[in-house]
Order: C-alpha cells, then sequence, then structure tokens
C-alpha cells in the first residue's frame, strides 16, 4: 500500500516539476531533493542586486523572486482541515500540492528563469547548468574544503557534517 502511496505521488510529482523522465524511485526523489537544494544554494551564493548568469540566468535578487511562490501559503498550524486531507489517488493533501508547486516555481527563479529548459532533468542532481561542477569539488577537496551541514532549523534536510565522509569522497 505504501508502495502504491509512493507512486501515485510521484506521478503527481512529475507533473508539478515538469520531470523529462518519471520518477520510478526513491532515488530519482533524492536526485530531484538535491537538485533543488542546490538550486538554492546557488541562488544564495549569487544573490547579487543585478540580474545575473554566473551559473544560470537569474534576476536581480534571485533569494526575494524565489520566496514570493510561498507567500500566500500558510504554516501548518494555521492551515484548515481541508487544506491537510489526503486528495484524490495522489498521497498529497491540498496543502502540500501547494507547497510543491511553489517549489517548483521557486526553483525555477534559478533553473529556468527565462523558460530556456522545457523540463527538470533528474539527473543534473548538481544543478550548475554548463558550469564543471567537478572542478570544484577537485578545488573544494584540495584547497578550499567548505564544511556544510544543516539542522533541523534549516529548510533542507538535516544533515551533519561527516569529516571522514568528505575525506573519503574526496
Amino acid at each position: 500500500m505504501a508502495q502504491q502511496n509512493n507512486e501515485a505521488s510521484w506521478s503527481t510529482l512529475d507533473q508539478i516539476f515538469a520531470t523529462c523522465t518519471p520518477i520510478s524511485s526513491a532515488f530519482d526523489i533524492n536526485n530531484l531533493y538535491q537538485h533543488y537544494s542546490n538550486g538554492y544554494q546557488y541562488m544564495a551564493m549569487t544573490d547579487y542586486p543585478y540580474p545575473a548568469s554566473f551559473l544560470e540566468p537569474m534576476p536581480a535578487w534571485p533569494v526575494e523572486e524565489a520566496v514570493k511562490p510561498f507567500v500566500d501559503i500558510p504554516e501548518k498550524s494555521e492551515a484548515t482541515a481541508e487544506d491537510l486531507i489526503k486528495k484524490g489517488d495522489s498521497g498529497l493533501s491540498a496543502r502540500e500540492e501547494r507547497l510543491f508547486n511553489a517549489l517548483a516555481e521557486s526553483t525555477n527563479v534559478y533553473f529556468n528563469y527565462t523558460g530556456q529548459y522545457p523540463c527538470t532533468n533528474l539527473s543534473d542532481w548538481e544543478g550548475t547548468g554548463d558550469l564543471d561542477g567537478y572542478g570544484w569539488n577537485i578545488l573544494a577537496c584540495n584547497q578550499l574544503a567548505m564544511p556544510i551541514g544543516f539542522n533541523s532549523d534549516s529548510m533542507f534536510i538535516p544533515a551533519q557534517f561527516d569529516y571522514a565522509s568528505y575525506t573519503a569522497m574526496c
């Protein structure tokens, strides 16, 4: 039963995020999460007061633009019972669907601001566009290690920086 709900949700996510290939596994969900997570991090890194295309074409102050789709979505504690009730066969509540649609619109500020891409590429988990992300990884491993971790107060899934794993990856 849980697998069927996942598959129904995955189909809905395919539509919301306009994926190039269908989501068919937890691996694809993880790639989608990494893709969008990296997009938010890159927007924060390049939050310039003027339009830029260092990684992807973006407007001035992309972070400010990226929060706008979430403005009218009530916090969970303020949501109505109808917002929280499961909706049809998708396995998602109305609020969850609104959040995912806002996420898609929000991350398009980084990934598809000019509408250049017809779909979301699940295999592009690094989200670096035309920039060779592997070159950055070499620099980070050899000269510029940047320990990154997230706690439960973050918008990202909590993850502690693990020096041993980081070293092994390098």
